[in-house]
């Protein structure tokens, strides 16, 4: 995923986009267990209304945008709201 700048008011959370390759394929990679530092919440994002095919299960693997739910945990919270480009 890539962030697609600062955050947008009045929401104040970052926005992710799903990476791509030249031919349209997806970016990524299983990442290992080991390798991960912190649990995300990622919101998908929709336009007027969500496609009546997603579910609780589905929307995050059909979904382009993300919102990083920065108000998840205190930590994330801190962490992102003083870093570089978060409100002050």
């Amino acid at each position: 995923m890539v962030s697609l700048g600062f955050p947008p008011s009045p929401s104040s959370l970052y926005i992710l986009k799903r990476g791509k390759h030249a031919d349209g394929s997806p970016i990524g990679d299983v990442i290992p267990l080991c390798q991960l530092r912190r649990l995300l919440d990622l919101v998908p994002r929709f336009n007027e209304a969500a496609h009546r095919s997603f579910t609780d299960r589905n929307s995050s693997s059909y979904s382009a945008e993300f919102s990083l739910n920065k108000y998840f945990d205190k930590e994330m919270f801190w962490a992102l709201n003083t870093s570089i480009g978060g409100n002050k």
